[in-house]
């Protein structure tokens, strides 16, 4: 310990304290003071000392320094025998009065998310803690490194781990055991006596990534019989003068839903003994760096080599031997395996070629060697016609090159570079660059092979050799005398350029053309996965004129070639009739001709048999040059022949003759006199028919009329004068209409009817209306606004197309706006009267769909709120409360559809107007705040339901306001008066008298405290006094006349006042001494001295301070002050002087009744003498 030095100093002395006693060291002396330093060995580590220093000049003593306080660690320190030494520490373990060495922990929780946990013994961690289901606790702990007594500069961390001792494991919500994982904090600032899970950082609780590291230090899982669970927390580049912080997650492990766990730790705080606080391990170690070196410059995957490590200190020196004696060194590589040779020495046996690294950790101290490997020999060789894949066949045509890719690996598969590969094939040819050339086609062997010293190895690749592009077309066929009309095959055949036979259809497109007559091509097969073929058909050539004709073939790919044909006459190709006329009537006969022509054109008359005329129509036929035809029937007739297999037809037509019968037509059937049934929707077509005597029949005009016993029928047919109308009703009728047709031809009348009767169309229009219960419509409303308690009367009207009335059947659908849920309703609106039930928002839609398959519908948009309330409900925050508190008071309602809403009431305070309830924003929401102690029936009522809840209020057992009677404010000495005390909390509730309630007063006479709020206080000074009562804070005075007396008299001036009645005594007898004496005459007996012995001055009397107060209650004495007050001088001892002592320093002054007084100071220093003693003595506990 060093100081610094006074000049004019000539010795020192330093003071050493160690709470047991202090320990003087004189420079003069003592060897341990050299100078202004002070050593010495005899300091105990664990122990704290105080110590001071003071210069001395000669041997006049100079100010004290300033007192400092250190101690000496005890730290747990040990050689692991490996290069690394452990440090072992816990929380105030070496120094508790410092705090040394200080380690900060505590546990953060969403069940408590508000709560700081920092003084609590134990660090919780796990899932559904806290007595809350699936909750997070976790624990956070820091260290600060700058603590711990090592030189960071020369020292590094090679490790370190944290060992907890479990006070309690609850596995009760479903886990079996517990994965722990150990994160870095991320915040660094945080407080062990504030942090909660709220303040972690912007977002509450624990973000990975945000409020810690996502990637674990450690992960360990522990169960319920693991008394002590420990983790590694060390991390690279940790220096030991940092300041770190982790969490402790836990997640509990299970094998049903529910994995509830968690764990208690004892933690770090003062109150768990030291032995059970987090243990610290923290292993460092003088190595700084490390380096890896071989002495092989070239690597490659057929050979084993060695590596050596080096270990150097903080300034770069190597360590001697390599590496620390016992060190552990943990190696890693990207490639193949290492043997471990020696502490510092490896065996390399690598199988992966390229940019390798070789890793070497010394706990938390690694270095990393990279290498480049080489591949070994071929063990294995590839070929293949892909760069990507293993492809050994191929099929390619004859003009097509193709790469062959061949390669060779190692022992491990590493592709071996620089080996030369060579290729035989069976046909073609292998040129440079690896390229593949074929010539014949057909099924071909490429053999790749590599030759080497000792071994060759080989791989055949197979390839089919398809023909090549075309080259040359070759054209054959109709090769014999063809007939004109006739046809006859032509043949292609296609090569290429090294004469391979190609599939035809690689020549593209072909076209055939001739010198006379016509060529025309023709779909040809020429299957891609069958050898090609020669001799495919390609056309056909039709001959015309008669001569020799060429041939020519054309390809797409400019490819031709051409043959010769001869051509003669052909067969007939078609007949031809030709009719004398093309109408005649049915008396008239038709003459028919009858011409051959041959396939090219030549024509020849010929004459068709009988038997050969295979359509005659309803007539007959005379065969012949020309053939005669005689007609029957009216109408369009079609007369047909045959000749040499070619038939033929002509078309006449055959007029009618007279008019014999007159029909009205209606779908084709006869309608004279019939009955029709149709709708207002439907018409009614009708035509006119008239047939003569042969049964040809004819569509002729006519008069038409329509006729009812009721309606006008204008308008209602489409025509009044044709062959045909359309009747087309609007109004339907039970009663029928009858449509009349004439018709008059060469003078004569024809007329027919028939009846309809007219039933109402499909429906056209759905009108619905709509009326609430209060005559509001829906018309003159945006939706209708209803309460559960009313109904919706709908009315309906329907109309077919013509306005006709109808009815048909409807269905009503309703919607739940609110979750779009649809019911049909069209069983509860029969009635067409909806009743309203449930609170919501709904939509009612009515639909009918006609026969056309159209959609006629009608919406209503309801709101429906809740009805009257046939029910009340009062929910209260509590049921008791303290007065002046507030009682939460929510009232709900429920209507007769069991609709529930916040209801308005009026509340009754125990049958009485509420003077406590107070309505808030919210409706239904009421606040009561009792401040007068009493049981409380609050009633809500509406209407004429009601319903009450019980409130017990308290009174506060706060004393606000006092209430007193005093007995009487005028009595004698000795006599007693009675107060009476009510005490009261603010809201003027009587409350019990406080146990620490008392009087003050300035009369020095017993107050007695007889329970229940009584005092009776017992006078004995005279005159006027006051007293206070004191409750607490509160206080109340009031004053009282005390009478003297005799007795009181005595009693108020104690033993002196009795002396003093007895020197009275004394005088009245020397008076009557006197007076006898001065009656007799004898004045011997008179001495003026004797004046002295029985005067007595009116000062000597004792005073009395009626000021002071008397405490009905012990008093209550504080801690002494360091030193004493100073006592008034003492005086010479006189009889007399006892009364003239100075008691000013009493604040208050008693005397009990032994004889001790007690005297108070203005510094609440107590005092007392015994009776008899002069000395006042501090009064200490």
């Amino acid at each position: 310990m060093t100081w610094s030095p006074v000049t004019s100093a000539t010795s020192y002395k330093v003071f050493i304290d160690d709470k047991q006693q202090v320990t003087v060291y004189n420079s003069l002396y003592d060897s341990e003071i050299n100078g202004n330093t002070f050593t010495s060995s005899s300091f105990v580590g664990g122990e704290t000392y105080t110590w001071w220093v003071q210069a001395f000049t000669q041997n006049i003593p100079g100010p004290s320094s300033a007192r400092w306080t250190f101690a000496l660690g005890d730290p747990m320190h040990y050689s692991n025998n490996d290069g690394t030494y452990t440090y072992e520490f816990v929380d105030s373990k070496e120094v508790a009065d410092f705090s040394h060495i200080n380690v900060y922990d505590t546990t953060i929780s969403d069940a408590l998310p508000g709560n700081n946990l920092g003084q609590n013994p134990n660090i919780i961690v796990g899932n559904g803690c806290l007595e809350t289901q699936s909750s997070n606790c976790a624990g956070i702990f820091s260290i600060d490194f700058s603590q711990i007594p090592l030189d960071y500069t020369e020292q590094s961390l090679h490790s370190m781990d944290v060992e907890f001792t479990v006070e309690s494991w609850d596995f009760t919500g479903g886990a079996y055991e517990i994965e722990f994982s150990v994160h870095e904090f991320l915040h660094t600032s945080w407080n062990e006596l504030s942090l909660t899970w709220n303040t972690t950082g912007p977002t509450p609780g624990l973000v990975a990534g945000v409020d810690y590291v996502a990637a674990p230090i450690d992960v360990v899982r522990y169960t319920n019989t693991d008394n002590l669970i420990s983790f590694n927390i060390g991390t690279d580049g940790t220096q030991l003068n940092d300041e770190k912080h982790w969490v402790l997650i836990g997640t509990g492990i299970g094998t049903g839903s529910n994995t509830d766990g968690f764990v208690k730790l004892y933690s770090s705080e003062a109150s768990v003994e030291v032995d059970i606080r987090p243990k610290v391990r923290l292993n460092h170690t003088s190595v700084d760096s490390l380096a890896i070196s071989t002495q092989s410059t070239v690597f490659d995957a057929d050979n084993q080599y060695q590596f050596d490590l080096q270990s150097f200190d903080y300034m770069g020196q190597a360590i001697a031997n390599n590496l620390p004696t016992g060190a552990d060194i943990d190696w890693y590589t990207t490639t193949g395996t290492i043997q471990e040779l020696s502490e510092s020495s490896i065996l390399l046996t690598p199988t992966i070629n390229g940019n390798q690294i070789i890793t070497a950790c010394y706990g938390l101290i690694c270095t990393d060697y990279q290498i480049s490997i080489d591949s070994g020999l071929p063990v294995e060789l590839f070929a293949s016609f892909s760069q990507s894949s293993n492809q050994s066949a191929i099929s390619i045509d004859a003009d097509t090159e193709i790469d062959i890719f061949a390669y060779a690996i190692d022992q491990h598969g590493n592709l071996v570079t620089g080996e030369t590969i060579s290729f035989v094939t069976t046909n073609g040819s292998v040129g440079p660059n690896n390229k593949y050339y074929p010539y014949l086609v057909g099924n071909q062997i490429i053999t790749a092979q590599w030759i080497g010293t000792s071994s060759t190895l080989s791989v055949d690749l197979y390839v089919e050799v398809v023909p090549g592009a075309p080259n040359m077309v070759e054209l054959s066929g109709c090769d014999y005398v063809v007939n004109a009309g006739t046809s006859c095959d032509l043949f292609a055949t296609l090569y290429d350029q090294f004469g391979n036979l190609v599939w035809l259809d690689m020549g593209s497109e072909y076209s055939l053309s001739s010198t006379n007559g016509e060529t025309d091509t023709v779909m040809f097969s020429s299957p891609n996965e069958l050898p090609p073929v020669s001799q495919i058909k390609i056309g056909e050539f039709t001959g015309d004129s008669i001569g020799t004709w060429s041939i020519t073939i054309n390809s797409d790919l400019g490819l031709s070639d051409q043959i010769d044909v001869q051509v003669t006459y052909g067969e007939i190709q078609s007949l031809v009739l030709e009719p004398s006329e093309s109408t005649i009537s049915a008396d008239d006969l038709l003459y028919i001709n009858a011409t051959r022509i041959d396939v090219r054109g030549n024509e020849l008359l010929v004459e068709i048999t009988e038997n050969n005329w295979t359509g005659i129509s309803d007539g007959q036929i005379t065969s012949g040059i020309p053939s005669i035809w005689t007609p029957n029937l009216q109408g369009t007739k079609t007369i047909t022949g045959s000749f040499e297999g070619i038939t033929e037809s002509v078309t006449i037509f055959v007029t009618r003759g007279s008019v014999a019968q007159f029909h009205m037509i209606v779908e084709d059937e006869v309608a004279n006199n019939q009955l029709f049934e149709i709708t207002t929707d439907e018409s009614l077509s009708s035509s006119l028919r008239a047939i003569d005597a042969n049964g040809n029949t004819w569509i002729v005009d006519g008069t038409w009329e329509v006729s009812h016993n009721e309606f006008d029928t204008a308008g209602i047919i489409s025509s009044n004068n044709s062959s045909q109308t359309t009747f087309n009703p609007v109004i339907a009728s039970f009663s029928t209409y009858t449509i009349t047709a004439t018709h008059v031809e060469n003078s004569i009348v024809f007329t027919e009817s028939f009846s309809v009767l007219v039933s109402v169309g499909d429906i056209e229009e759905l009108i619905v209306t709509a009326i609430d219960s209060k005559g509001v419509e829906y018309d003159i409303v945006d939706g209708f606004e209803i309460t559960a308690d009313e109904f919706i009367q709908f009315s309906i009207d329907m109309f077919d197309a013509d306005g006709n009335a109808l009815i048909v059947p409807i269905f009503w659908n309703i919607i739940d706006l609110e979750n779009s849920v649809l019911t049909n309703i069209t069983g509860d609106l029969s009635s067409n009267i909806w009743d309203a039930a449930l609170v919501g928002e709904y939509s009612i839609s009515v639909y009918t769909i006609n026969q056309r398959g159209f959609n006629l519908s009608s919406q209503f948009d309801i709101m429906v709120n809740h009805g009257a309330p046939v029910y009340l409900e009062v929910v209260q925050s509590t049921n008791t409360q303290n007065a002046g508190d507030i009682v939460t008071l929510q009232v709900t309602g429920t209507d007769s559809d069991g609709n529930q809403f916040a209801q308005p009431v009026v509340w009754l305070e125990n049958n009485a107007q509420a003077k406590n309830i107070n309505a808030t924003a919210n409706v239904g929401e009421y606040k009561f705040n009792g401040r007068t102690a009493d049981n409380y029936t609050l009633a809500a009522e509406y209407l004429a339901i009601s319903t009450s809840v019980e409130i017990e209020v308290f009174a506060l057992n706060i004393a606000t306001n006092i209430v007193y009677n005093v007995s009487t404010d005028t009595l004698e000495q000795l006599e007693k008066l009675t107060v009476s005390v009510e005490v009261y909390d603010e809201y003027w509730n009587k409350i019990s008298v406080p146990e620490n309630a008392r009087i003050d007063t300035t009369d020095r006479g017993d107050v007695t405290y007889l329970g229940d709020g009584v005092w009776e206080l017992e006078t004995l000074d005279e005159g006027p006094h006051s007293a206070t009562i004191v409750v607490g804070s509160i206080t109340e005075t009031f004053t009282y006349d005390v009478e003297g007396n005799l007795a009181g008299f005595f009693a108020a001036g104690g033993p002196l006042y009795y002396v003093a009645a007895g020197l009275i005594g004394l005088i009245v007898m020397a008076l009557l001494v006197f007076l006898v004496r001065l009656v007799r005459g004898d004045g011997e007996y008179y001495d003026e001295d004797e004046d002295d012995d029985y005067s007595y001055d009116a000062d000597t009397e004792p005073t009395k301070d009626f000021t002071k107060t008397t405490i009905s209650n012990t008093p209550v004495v504080p801690t002494p002050p360091t030193s004493p007050p100073n006592q008034p001088d003492e005086v010479a001892e006189e009889p007399e002087s006892s009364a003239e002592e100075d008691l000013s320093w009493a604040v208050d002054y008693r005397v009990e009744d032994d004889g001790t007084e007690w005297g108070q100071t203005d510094d609440d220093i107590w005092y007392y003498r015994e009776s008899g003693s002069d000395d006042w003595v501090e009064w200490t506990e």
